[in-house]
């Protein structure tokens, strides 16, 4: 085989190994004779994304001569391109491929099409090639880009046919129907179909999704709650006639209104895709932390099409590229690209805020974020470890639940409640809440092994505040025999993340069948407060900022990922007040010297204090003083120390030294620390294609040399447990 031919067949190897997406290259095979010719290839480059040529496929014939590597191989358009570099016949004119230019024989069949991608929207205007295009393009630009535009209309990226499709799409949906077992739906609009899986709370009898407007021109598919819905219908002037309850269904008038520039409205947690017929336009968003979870995937076979879907079990089985839709963001299928949306002042690490601390603020604000999620038409709960977050969230929901149910009792003795005739449930301007949903007495619950210390301290709380508390246990084995099932829940191999979700997924199983659908939660306070016990070694407040800043900005792959899919597993919804807009808005930009953790001051200090109550002989204490100033402890160290130790006995056995160092090739750089890790990642490739692993990100503490993520394994926690501080 001559030099050519060897390195065509190698270049052919590796293009099928590893090439870029949305391109395709092979050698052309003979229709009659099926024999395939090295020196001819059929390809296709796509246009960039956020650019105008995104959306487009511009196929391209390759022929290599017989001196290849030694000559280039030319490249011509099919049909020719309108382009200011491409000749009248298609030949394209770039650099690279000139003998006497750029040239070089390393140079692959890669770089040649990545090259030619990158020429399409950044032309050269030293090689004319085709007059009339360069003409355009120096004379007058926006005609030039209208010009594109319709090129890149009359050559589309593939996408498959919605009909053909729809069998497929509804079985990718039913993946995730543990999310929303109480109803399936789907809607089919020119090339684009939604389908969702339903978790009826808010809008229960008329909210079923998509939700469509009254033309049926619009379609929304939400998973998430909009806790402003009430306040946004009464602000929105434009006349829009509404066909449910659904707190989600303001989302198509927001959007009618403001285009991609809607999410910036919302106050709740959401992940939503809507699909605009007349325009046949698709936009997504995710909320600004990303409590619920979201993706976008899209398919080398496929990449005229992009798909979304709140777990990577819906789109592996489609996408051979999927990404964790970052929060904050919102998709804009005109431009094929995303925006930020969430812009607070917070979000640069730099700014280091001076605000002095305002504690009645403090209160006040999680006060309001906790009463916006009691929004609910069906029986809800609150979680409580024990521990100063769930503790504070349950007792402002319990004096809630108390005030509601004296509103209750004195509407026979001539008292005017609100008027909930409307229907709506959730607050309104005045932050007076709407509801129908009545218990007789607020549900909590906790999980742990027998002894545990979250268990015990829950039980505290729960007697103080006079809830009717679920104190369950579950078994070293309970656990273990759930982990296969919680990692593919997870969809994560994270080493802490799988920890703290195990017993959260057994205790959603519980809640559950009791019928509860909704509980609150207290995620996000550490991320905030700098809570977590490493904090103790931060250097200055500076840094004490920075690292809080990226805390919250990755809650979306540990925190909020194990809140929202340990209860979505069973679906039941986990709701976050702590991470609501407003509150992160004040509590972001206290000055960090208040935070900081000093011999004076136990983590999260100025929390603690914004509900002490000691100095306020009128106001009912929110907590005991042992809970309220209790030291921190992880999830999953809180539940039992004995379930961190048998993770870690079970890895030993499953993982040998040899299998340590010999890690899987397709891991990358990616390589497990600990035999748990290792455990956990082989448990992940069962489940999950290797691709999907790129969605994974670790949760690993600053300032500290320990590489177990344990809060046990922090000095300052061994030290207060030992007795030593």
């Amino acid at each position: 085989m001559s030099l050519t031919l060897n390195r065509l067949q190698e270049e052919r190897k590796q293009w099928r190994k590893d090439h870029p997406f949305g391109f395709y290259a092979k050698p052309v095979r003979d229709s009659k004779t099926g024999v395939v010719d090295l020196k001819k290839w059929d390809c296709g480059v796509p246009g960039k994304e956020n650019t105008i040529w995104a959306g487009g496929l511009f196929k391209l014939d390759v022929t290599f001569p017989d001196e290849y590597p030694t000559k280039p191989p030319k490249c011509k358009f099919v049909p020719p391109l309108f382009h200011p570099n491409v000749y009248p016949s298609g030949t394209v004119c770039l650099s690279i491929l000139n003998e006497e230019e750029g040239w070089k024989p390393a140079i692959t069949i890669k770089s040649i099409l990545i090259g030619i991608q990158d020429l399409l929207n950044d032309p050269n205007p030293d090689s004319p090639a085709q007059a009339d295009a360069y003409n355009l393009f120096k004379k007058d630009k926006p005609a030039y880009e209208k010009k594109i535009r319709n090129v890149v209309k009359e050559n589309p990226a593939p996408h498959p046919d919605v009909q053909k499709f729809k069998p497929t799409a509804l079985r990718m949906a039913k993946a995730a129907r543990h999310r929303g077992p109480d109803w399936s739906g789907n809607f089919i609009g020119n090339k684009t179909i939604l389908a969702h899986e339903r978790l009826s709370i808010v809008g229960v009898g008329s909210g079923a999704q998509p939700l469509v407007n009254e033309d049926g021109s619009i379609a929304l598919a939400v998973n998430g709650e909009i806790y402003n819905h009430r306040i946004l219908r009464k602000q929105l002037k434009e006349p829009y006639n509404y066909k449910t309850n659904s707190d989600c269904e303001v989302i198509i008038p927001l959007y009618m209104k403001y285009g991609t520039e809607a999410p910036q409205y919302l106050d709740g947690m959401f992940s939503w895709v809507l699909f605009d017929k007349t325009q046949d336009r698709t936009v997504a968003a995710r909320d600004p932390v990303g409590i619920t979870s979201f993706f976008l995937g899209r398919s080398s076979e496929t990449p005229g099409a992009v798909y979304f879907a709140s777990e990577l079990k819906c789109l592996h089985p489609v996408c051979d590229v999927i990404i964790a839709f970052p929060p904050g963001h919102v998709y804009d299928s005109q431009t094929n690209s995303m925006t930020r949306y969430f812009d607070p002042t917070w979000w640069d690490p730099m700014r280091v805020p001076s605000t002095p601390v305002d504690y009645k603020l403090i209160r006040k604000t999680l006060e309001r974020s906790v009463l916006k999620r009691l929004m609910a038409e069906v029986p809800y709960g609150v979680l409580l470890s024990g521990g100063l977050d769930s503790s504070l969230t349950a007792s402002i929901a319990q004096r809630e639940s108390l005030r509601q149910r004296a509103l209750m009792q004195n509407r026979g003795n001539g008292y005017k409640t609100p008027d909930y005739s409307e229907k709506l449930v959730g607050i309104d301007d005045d932050n007076e809440l709407s509801t129908v949903t009545f218990l007789p007495q607020l549900h909590s619950f906790s999980i742990g092994l027998p002894n545990a210390p979250d268990t015990k301290a829950a039980i505290e709380v729960a007697d103080f505040l006079g809830t009717k508390h679920h104190a369950f246990t579950f078994t070293v084995d309970d656990g273990l025999d759930a982990l296969s099932d919680v990692i593919y829940h997870l969809e994560s191999y994270d080493v802490t993340t799988v920890r703290a979700s195990t017993p959260m997924y057994l205790l959603s199983r519980k809640i559950k069948a009791m019928g509860v659908k909704m509980v609150l939660s207290g995620e996000g306070s550490d991320e905030i407060f700098g809570g977590y016990l490493y904090f103790h070694a931060a250097p200055n407040k500076e840094e004490f900022h920075k690292e809080t800043v990226r805390r919250v900005k990755f809650l979306h792959t540990s925190d909020c990922l194990r809140a929202n899919k340990s209860t979505s597993a069973w679906g039941l919804e986990a709701r976050v007040p702590f991470l609501d807009k407003q509150f992160l808005e004040v509590a972001m930009n206290i000055d960090p010297q208040e935070k900081m953790i000093t011999k004076d001051r136990i983590e999260k200090y100025i929390l603690r204090k914004a509900f002490d109550t000691t100095d306020e002989p009128d106001v009912k204490p929110y907590l005991p003083d042992k809970i309220l100033w209790r030291q921190k402890e992880q999830f999953s160290d809180g539940v039992g120390y004995g379930w961190i130790d048998a993770l870690k006995e079970q890895a030993e056995i499953n993982v040998t030294d040899e299998m340590m160092k010999t890690p899987k090739p397709e891991w990358g750089d990616d390589i497990p620390d600990s035999k748990e890790a290792y455990w956990y990642r082989t448990i992940f490739d069962q489940h999950f294609p290797p691709y999907c692993a790129s969605t994974v990100v670790r949760w690993t503490p600053t300032w500290s040399k320990q590489t177990d993520p344990s809060g046990r394994a922090i000095t300052t926690h061994v030290a207060k447990y030992e007795g030593k501080d």
